[in-house]
């Protein structure tokens, strides 16, 4: 009798499980955009809108698919679409002790992403995978990839979520500049524009609002007075990661600039700099414990996306750049320099100004642009000059060095994306940036897959298999604060 329960119990659990996880099926069997909104609509659950909402939002978990196959002890994907298809074909473990998914199961799971990290992180996911049916691991793998396979955009999304009167899902989306050649300054036909210095630093977006410690506030006379209000800022990279405790001097300044300016509830755009820009990418890579303030670094502010909680994105740039000028200049807070350009001799004699005195070039901004708000507007109206080209690549591989290098990095084998763009390049490696890429090489995520920019002059010729490499490629550094993604 006991064992007929348990087989009982076992099947209500699958069939728990496959009527939770059907609806997300169903978006990733239908084609039709029209039919996935009313699926979704229609079925919409609470395990189901937790993984969407995870696997939309711009919340960056560092997690890569090599991660994941650790956890499953999974030496090589050769043969499966992905570690998804590879759980479903082969993973031969049946839990028989979760009784219903929830929410807060979930909530633990991408908790710990955020806590752990390396090996402890991967060693933390195996304990507490094992709660959850095949199904259900399938679609959390999913969810943790950034990848759901419903082939949904956050828009789309959003517009079931309004109908059912439901939290949108925030979106991260930093404008970007589009490259462009002084040669090629004719194609702007809408003068005046705007143009400022493009500054070698990490793009960092400061989200800065007012918070109510409700620990201290006892009554309303005490609301009035502001006592038990505070200041929160959270600083985020270009691609939506939280670099706050990476920066805890622009934390203190923007604190200090918002008080100053009797200003909450503002969200910044701008260049977080360093006399030493290595030495600021390294900071991107480091624990809170590890990091000593530095008195040189800034944060430059060249946009305002929300002002006293009004939403600025599409109001036009010279409104915005206003706001910005009208703002009470703090220790450690500038604003970015700027010139109205009537002319193509204008933009030329300031390009010629910023790359003597040593800067990476500078962006042109339309005074009519708006601040993209979807990922297909984010290099509209905004373009970068350089005087040299730069590129990211994904490191590939690696060689020892010869004579004094024998014992670290010689060169690294860079790649684009597709392969159609391959290089090596030992040429700008400093020796302490030798040493710090062998160190990283020996820790557990290694090397391969991360990105670094180059310089270089022009890309050559393809070869006769269609491969291009660079002209005089030079390391920059290691960008810590860029992805896949990107």
């Amino acid at each position: 009798m006991m064992l007929l329960i348990n087989i009982l119990y076992h099947v209500q659990i699958v069939i728990g499980v496959f009527v939770k996880m059907k609806t997300l099926q169903k978006l990733k069997e239908t084609s039709s955009t029209n039919e996935k909104l009313e699926i979704l609509e229609q079925e919409l659950n609470k395990v189901n809108e937790f993984l969407i909402r995870k696997a939309l939002n711009d919340e960056v978990f560092g997690l890569s698919t090599k991660t994941l196959m650790k956890v499953f002890n999974i030496k090589d994907l050769k043969g499966y679409e992905d570690i998804s298809d590879w759980i479903e074909k082969e993973y031969k473990y049946n839990c028989i002790t979760h009784e219903t998914l929830d929410v807060n199961d979930l909530e633990i799971i991408f908790y710990n992403m955020k806590k752990y990290s390396g090996n402890k992180l991967i060693n933390k996911l195996k304990q507490l995978i094992v709660i959850f049916e095949k199904e259900e691991i399938i679609w959390i793998c999913r969810a943790l990839l950034k990848d759901l396979k419903i082939n949904m955009s956050v828009t789309s999304v959003n517009k079931v979520f309004s109908r059912l009167d439901k939290t949108l899902i925030e979106t991260f989306q930093v404008q970007l500049c589009a490259p462009l050649k002084l040669s090629e300054l004719d194609k702007l036909n809408n003068y005046p524009y705007f143009c400022e210095t493009k500054y070698d630093g990490t793009r960092t977006v400061a989200f800065i609002k007012e918070i109510i410690n409700n620990n201290k506030v006892n009554n309303l006379l005490e609301y009035e007075s502001n006592i038990g209000v505070e200041i929160e800022v959270v600083l985020k990279s270009r691609q939506g990661k939280d670099t706050t405790a990476q920066f805890p001097e622009i934390v203190k300044a923007l604190k200090i600039f918002a008080k100053e300016n009797n200003v909450c509830n503002m969200v910044l755009d701008g260049e977080v700099i360093l006399k030493d820009f290595n030495s600021l990418q390294k900071r991107l890579g480091r624990l809170e414990s590890n990091i000593e303030e530095d008195e040189d670094l800034k944060y430059i502010i060249f946009d305002i996306l929300k002002y006293n909680n009004i939403e600025c994105k599409q109001n036009l740039f010279t409104i915005r750049r206003s706001l910005i000028d009208s703002l009470i200049y703090t220790s450690k807070i500038d604003y970015s320099e700027i010139i109205k350009c009537n002319n193509k001799e204008d933009i030329v004699a300031f390009y010629n100004v910023c790359t003597l005195r040593g800067e990476e070039g500078i962006i042109i901004k339309d005074r009519y642009g708006l601040y993209a708000t979807e990922r297909k507007d984010e290099r509209k109206g905004m373009w970068k000059v350089k005087p040299v080209e730069t590129m990211d690549l994904y490191i590939a591989g690696f060689e020892y060095g010869t004579g004094r290098h024998s014992n670290t990095i010689g060169a690294l084998h860079l790649s684009n994306k597709d392969g159609t763009i391959i290089c090596k390049c030992g040429s700008g490696l400093s020796d302490d940036e030798r040493n710090r890429l062998l160190g990283i090489r020996n820790t557990n995520n290694g090397l391969k897959g991360r990105i670094v920019e180059v310089k270089y002059w022009e890309i050559n010729k393809p070869d006769e298999k269609g491969i291009r490499s660079l002209r005089f490629p030079i390391y920059v550094c290691l960008r810590e604060d860029k992805n896949e993604s990107d």
